[in-house]
């Protein structure tokens, strides 16, 4: 394949990385157990190497102040519900921020829009945000909800309109904005200054470059193009932009992954590219080994039981990787589903249940036959022990007090 015949693939699988690296930050908070955020605003950088050890092939080691698209994923997320604030205070000292991840049920609905649906989403977040802050990236603190100035949101849409009024594939190519290259300047960094605009027109323009060069190429929306006569590569508009037009043709954005192979001695190798919705099925029914090149997983006990927990049935595990890798699963492998399975199905987890004794076995039986009151009982431990909810203790204290039995309740069980 000739570098000229790329970019149709490659454009898409721009915009399938961003959702991809979005997913690995969410799944990393959630492994870590938050996020403490430094005083001003930034996640502390022993945290961050174990967020970016998440990141195939990743050797970057710059703090979040000057990794912007880093930060624009965090941003985004919170922005997204995916992670959330909370005020933490320790004994003697000040409280503090951390991000802690949102559970997997609201990854899983974001998960569940289509690609193009999902760049919407991420797109009318930035337009209208003030969370994001063009330029700079030293508004760390700033809220979450507030809308971006009338005049800024303004750019930031007439730029969306002229760009998917463009074929994919185009050169960008905006009056007044320079054609952005890789030779540019930077213009986003925590410690860079930019000069102040000198009119309406230019400030106008200052928002649109900004957002070429950063949330719209980190997006997928544009992508940088180049041919193999010039090491100067260009942006051009992106097949992603198809989703953002009057008429959206969602049919045209495809999230593509690699091939996953789900081998007999129960090993899941998953080939580049990567995609969120297929990384977050296999996190969820198996163990993560390695995230290379080739992501490793291995299915067992534990991970198929978290699904089944999670509201996966065997049935639908076995047709969620079936459909990641094309194929049936191998024979073996669909009968230890089944076995880890039936023997999950087997333990009963009860939590907040009173604990009841009986002085005799026949005082229990007396109360389990009895058509109303058998209804408290959440379970038989034992001849002369139950569990109840907490709810009915007091109606089986009265059965039992009505009946001539003084009841013993040993506690809660959690």
């Amino acid at each position: 394949m000739t570098f000229d015949d790329a970019p149709i693939q490659l454009d898409i699988e721009e915009a399938v990385a961003f959702q991809r690296d979005l997913y690995l930050f969410w799944w990393a908070t959630r492994e870590i157990g938050g996020l403490a955020l430094t005083s001003r605003g930034f996640v502390a950088r022993p945290e961050l190497r174990r967020l970016r050890a998440q990141w195939p092939m990743s050797g970057d080691d710059r703090p979040e102040a000057d990794d912007a698209r880093l930060y624009f994923l965090r941003r985004l997320l919170e922005r997204l519900g995916l992670l959330r604030a909370s005020n933490t205070r320790s004994a003697g000292t000040s409280a503090t921020v951390e991000l802690l991840a949102a559970g997997s049920a609201t990854m899983a609905r974001y998960l569940a829009h289509p690609l193009a649906e999902r760049l919407r989403i991420c797109t009318r977040l930035w337009v209208a945000g003030g969370w994001w802050q063009d330029g700079s990236l030293a508004g760390a603190a700033s809220g979450l909800h507030g809308p971006v100035q009338p005049r800024i949101a303004l750019a930031r849409r007439r730029l969306i309109e002229m760009l998917a009024a463009q074929d994919p594939g185009s050169l960008v190519e905006i009056s007044g904005v320079p054609t952005a290259t890789t030779h540019a300047p930077r213009i986003i960094g925590a410690t860079a200054t930019r000069r102040k605009p000198r009119g309406i027109a230019e400030e106008r323009h200052q928002t649109m470059r900004a957002g070429l060069m950063g949330p719209l190429h980190w997006i997928g929306l544009v992508v940088w193009r180049g041919t193999p006569a010039t090491a100067e590569r260009q942006l051009v508009v992106g097949h992603g932009m198809l989703a953002l037009r009057r008429e959206p043709d969602d049919a045209a954005i495809h999230e593509t992954y690699g091939r996953v192979i789900i081998q007999p001695n129960l090993d899941v190798l998953a080939y580049q590219p990567l995609s969120a919705p297929a990384l977050f099925t296999l996190d969820q029914c198996a163990a993560r080994a390695k995230l290379d090149r080739v992501a490793h997983y291995r299915l067992t006990k534990e991970s198929v039981i978290r699904a089944q927990q999670s509201g996966w049935s065997e049935d639908e595990t076995a047709r969620r990787l079936e459909q990641l890798s094309g194929g049936p699963l191998p024979g073996n492998v669909r009968v230890r589903l089944a076995d880890w399975t039936r023997a999950a199905s087997r333990v009963r987890l009860t939590s907040n249940a009173a604990v009841l004794t009986t002085a005799t076995s026949q005082v229990l039986d007396a109360l389990m036959s009895d058509r109303n009151a058998r209804a408290w009982v959440v379970r038989r431990l034992g001849p002369a022990m139950a569990l109840v909810a907490p709810a009915d203790v007091e109606a089986v204290r009265r059965w039992l007090l009505a009946h001539g039995e003084l009841p013993a309740v040993e506690g809660i069980a959690h």
